[in-house]
């Protein structure tokens, strides 16, 4: 190791002074009245070793070198790394950097040569020690909708093992969002991933302690491939709004934000979608024998005929519901999840070809938005057009496949053939006089992103992501609203629609069942984080009829739909009086669609009662505890 008579390391500007010990390699962060510091060998390689998941601190590397860098625009730490007792190979730089202009706190890692291993992560810098016992201490993390966790709260989680989540990589389900903060009082720092397609955290709670959330960085690829950056913002008056528009303002400087009013300028049928209540329904389900769930509660089977659903939508319109977009599943060769991508033609026993254009001039028929659902990642085994040179494969060359959908046994469509797929698919439907409204492209924003290591068509998370955008874009330029799962941070400046960003339940394992058996419990306090930043730039629907399982701790769908200022989906059976109760919420989005949320808060920090202010004074108030909601100025009668 080289000796240093320098023992500290200081960087300072207006504000903010950080000391960098050498020999502890531990970071201290002057900012305020606040003095921030991180875990001593926090920062660590996990790798894999005989079957077993291990660690190798930073500290512990055979070789470190230190120094002081100053440029004309900050100072900074260098510390090269190598000598690693797993993997002698690896070498990297790490920095630490104080910008001059900005004061924010960046830290890096940057390759100088990759590892032999392959399976390993690195977890630098070392997370922030956050572990004081105070009723204000929070930690604020975008876990799907969005969480604050105070220190203390009586929950105990580990998100490294919730599965279902998809948990420590950004733009997942864990993290719809590549930032998370810590907060003690007013005072708080945001870390904030500049480089996060490759990035991920570690976050655990203790039941009554703290929380430790750090950062966590993936091969690319099998590499380091390139630098690694995280952002720290320092405040001495912050709270969990001021982060989510500290990261509104960010993706506005990076070229990353687009709002519903300036995505209608792409596409002006968006506007019609404003203040319509969702119908989504299915055709045709059959559950395949070689589907892990055949023969259980979880997979149930449905027929029904396009002339059906098209019955179903008049007598909503009679029954009093103006304004809809009706998705439908279901309608492909097969059935809904089977022999994607290959859609044609339309599934005979709902009605064929001639049933469907029948249901889509019904939709029109009623004035409402016709879309339809679709699979450009799930690649079936049985699909006419299945090739396993198409497929994605891991390192080893091995194709991975799953059967947890209807269809049953499936590969995964490389990202790089997904565009190809659904040019050839649409083109057909347009010939036929298939011409919807919206495409819903299922999963593209959810699971996280792909890697193949097919050398054909290797592929990169980034270049995933991109080649889902292509997808995206290519629907747009012909005319669609376009709609995928989940409120995935990447994705939202394509998409127009999420069918659902809602809040994180606590799920017990349960084999009969895709996700497990959900509590009903959210992971720690729910908050709108997501609609905090993204409220005017996509439509999001919630479940507002009594009785769905997606609400936290028993909390009413419809309340949230209020608090949200979102649309609601309305089932195909829908009565009057749950049509009337909808059109009051498509009628607050009417007036707040193109509306910024600007405040959200906990009414005298209690949960039951909740309030969120709009960019045109809209405030809207809700009590979970009696049901009761206020929105004022009132909406028209």
């Amino acid at each position: 190791m080289m000796k240093m008579k320098q023992k500290t390391i200081r960087l300072s500007a207006t504000g903010i002074r950080a000391d960098y010990d050498v020999s502890s390699q531990v970071m201290t962060v002057y900012a305020g009245e606040r003095i921030w510091q991180t875990q001593a060998d926090g920062a660590y390689i996990e790798y894999e070793h005989a079957g077993r998941t291990l660690r190798e601190p930073l500290s512990h590397a055979g070789s470190i070198c230190t120094k002081p860098v100053s440029t004309g625009t900050g100072q900074g730490v260098e510390v090269r790394y190598s000598g690693f007792a797993f993997d002698r190979n690896l070498a990297f730089y790490a920095y630490w950097w104080l910008d001059a202009t900005s004061m924010s706190l960046d830290a890096a890692i940057v390759p100088i040569r990759e590892p032999k291993s392959q399976t390993w992560k690195i977890h630098y810098p070392a997370p922030f020690v956050f572990d004081t016992m105070r009723p204000d201490n929070y930690t604020v993390f975008p876990l799907m909708q969005g969480a604050i966790i105070p220190n203390g709260y009586e929950q105990s989680f580990d998100l490294s093992g919730r599965w279902e989540l998809e948990s420590g990589t950004f733009y997942t389900r864990s993290a719809y969002m590549p930032w998370w903060g810590q907060i003690e009082g007013r005072k708080g720092y945001m870390a904030l991933a500049l480089t996060p397609f490759d990035g991920g955290f570690s976050l655990a709670h203790e039941s009554s302690g703290a929380t430790s959330v750090g950062t966590a960085w993936l091969p690319s690829l099998g590499k380091l491939a390139y630098t690694r950056t995280i952002r720290f913002l320092f405040s001495a008056s912050c709270d969990y709004v001021s982060f989510c528009k500290e990261y509104r303002a960010y993706l506005k400087q990076t070229g990353r934000f687009k709002t519903l009013a300036e995505k209608e300028l792409q596409n002006p049928l968006l506007k019609k979608l404003h203040g319509c209540a969702v119908i989504t329904a299915c055709a045709e389900l059959s559950i395949a024998p070689s589907c892990r769930f055949y023969g259980t509660p979880e997979a149930t089977p449905v027929h029904e005929t396009f002339i059906r659903r098209a019955y179903q939508l008049f007598a909503l319109k009679e029954r009093g519901l103006k304004h809809a977009y009706f998705h439908l599943d279901g309608w492909v060769r097969e059935g809904y999840d089977a022999q994607h991508p290959d859609v044609w033609p339309p599934s005979e026993a709902a009605g064929g070809l001639a049933g469907l254009l029948a249901l889509q001039k019904s939709v029109h028929d009623c004035g409402w938005l016709f879309a339809l659902h679709d699979q450009y990642r799930d690649y079936y085994l049985d699909a006419p057009s299945y090739l396993p040179d198409l497929t994605k494969k891991n390192r080893d060359g091995e194709i991975p496949v799953c059967d947890y959908w209807a269809g049953g046994k499936q590969a995964f469509l490389c990202p790089s053939q997904s565009l190809a797929f659904i040019r050839r698919n649409y083109t057909l439907l347009r010939d036929n006089g298939v011409v919807p409204d919206g495409v819903y492209l299922d999963v593209f924003a959810c699971v996280g992103l792909d890697e193949c290591w097919d050398e054909r068509h290797r592929v990169t998370r980034e270049a995933c992501m991109q080649f889902r955008e292509a997808c995206f874009d290519y629907m747009r330029a012909n005319g669609s609203i376009i709609s995928s799962e989940e409120g995935i941070g990447w994705a939202m400046y394509s998409l127009d629609l999420v069918h659902h960003a809602n809040y994180a339940l606590e799920m017990l394992p349960d084999e009969t069942t895709l996700c497990g058996i959900p509590t009903g419990r959210g992971f720690g306090i729910p908050v709108p984080l997501l609609n905090l930043v993204y409220h005017d730039c996509v439509v999001t629907p919630w479940f507002i009829t009594p009785g769905t399982n997606e609400m936290p701790d028993g909390q009413s769908g419809l309340l949230h739909a209020l608090l949200n200022a979102g649309i609601p989906y309305v089932d195909i059976e829908a009565t009057a009086e749950e049509i009337s109760t909808a059109e009051i919420v498509c009628a607050l989005h009417r007036r707040l669609s193109h509306t910024e949320m600007v405040r959200h808060e906990l009414l005298d920090g209690v949960v039951e009662r909740q309030r969120t202010v709009f960019s045109d004074g809209t405030q809207i108030t809700v009590d979970f505890s009696t049901g009761e909601y206020d929105i004022q100025p009132p909406l028209a009668r």
